[in-house]
């Protein structure tokens, strides 16, 4: 009997023993983050990006008849978006929170979690222009997009709240299904000056030209529509913002400036990154 309770007190002792003893020290949950980068650099402060020119039919032709069922009548109408000369740039920003801690988190956020705004900008003044491109019109035509192929997403909403469980070591979007929100900002503008504040009902009003002629015709679709006579092409030419790059025959070797700024609201998120200058420079030989 005596060997019994000896031996249990040694288990116990080796116990507290393992867990510490007497000392309940606990390493402090780990705080959630967001990882936010931009062309794959991890919050950073300055961006460089090299423009793109695309000169000529067999690597740029947004009129293709052999793609496009409408090409003529686009041709026809609106010539210059069939132009075979194009300048794009490619700013990548990538957008994933993350619950580190031990136990599950409740993640509350309104519209996508965060907002991107950019601006143009005068490096040398340090001047804040026009705001260009934001990420709430981005989204919409991620939308329009899906919706011309048969989907009936509605509107986005940057006022609309949503709510996820993350479990210890989740993300929001999830990485094992999605991975990060990806927005691309290709040297476009999305929208009339005065009107950055993207409206669900009234979008299609305050949205810059669209291009083929400004799509009063309905000459193009946002999405990948299959001809429904020939299945062999696209039904109509692709829609496109208006491009503010200037053209591969009038570009010159300047700079061409922006400013990010970038805001996370993800349950009443305090820290910000800070604004970030990104520099198209010409293209390299």
């Amino acid at each position: 009997m005596l060997f019994s309770r000896l031996a249990s007190g040694f288990v116990a002792v080796a116990v507290l023993a393992s867990c510490g003893g007497g000392d309940p020290t606990v390493e402090p949950s780990p705080d959630p983050f967001v990882e936010f980068r931009v062309n794959d650099i991890l919050y950073p402060t300055e961006v460089t990006v090299n423009r793109i020119h695309t000169v000529g039919a067999d690597n740029y032709n947004p009129c293709d008849p052999a793609l496009f069922e409408n090409a003529a009548d686009v041709q026809s109408k609106d010539a210059a978006f069939c132009s075979t000369e194009i300048t794009l740039a490619s700013v990548v920003f990538s957008v994933q929170y993350f619950n580190a801690g031990y136990e599950p988190l409740e993640l509350a956020y309104t519209g996508q979690g965060f907002t991107i705004h950019l601006y143009e900008y005068d490096k040398a003044s340090g001047i804040i222009g026009d705001e260009v491109w934001n990420s709430d019109y981005y989204a919409q035509l991620q939308i329009e997009r899906f919706n011309d192929i048969g989907y009936e997403l509605d509107n986005f909403d940057p006022n609309l709240s949503g709510n996820v469980v993350l479990n210890p070591g989740e993300a929001f979007p999830s990485q094992n299904v999605s991975g990060p929100n990806r927005l691309e900002f290709r040297g476009e503008r999305l929208f009339e000056p005065g009107f950055e504040m993207f409206d669900p009902n009234n979008f299609k009003l305050t949205m810059a030209p669209v291009n083929p002629a400004n799509a009063t015709d309905d000459l193009c679709n946002w999405g990948e529509v299959v001809s429904s006579t020939n299945p062999a092409l696209y039904e109509k030419v692709f829609c496109q913002s208006e491009n503010i790059l200037p053209l591969p025959s009038v570009d010159t070797a300047a700079d061409i400036s922006y400013l990010a700024r970038v805001r996370f609201n993800y349950n009443n998120w305090q820290e910000q990154p800070q604004d970030i200058v990104i520099t198209l420079k010409a293209p390299q030989p």
